[in-house]
């Protein structure tokens, strides 16, 4: 991760995908690769990915010595 805007490193989360996590501006971007799952494959990495993503906003809440909260639509 790096200083101010956090960045994650790469997580493989099955299916043959690997995600990236950006926060700019107190918002999360996902960067899919080879590129992004379709549902029904999203699925299969559902897991993994959720806890990826728990990872990464657990060391954003560390950082900012607070609680963090994310809504997945």
């Amino acid at each position: 991760m790096t200083a101010g805007n956090l960045t994650s490193d790469l997580y493989r989360v099955g299916a043959g995908f690997s995600v990236r996590f950006r926060l700019v501006d107190d918002r999360l971007d996902c960067e899919w690769t080879p590129r992004m799952p379709t549902k029904r494959e999203f699925s299969r990495a559902a897991d993994r990915y959720r806890a990826a993503r728990d990872e990464f906003l657990a060391e954003w809440a560390r950082r900012l010595g607070r609680s963090v909260i994310c809504l997945e639509v």
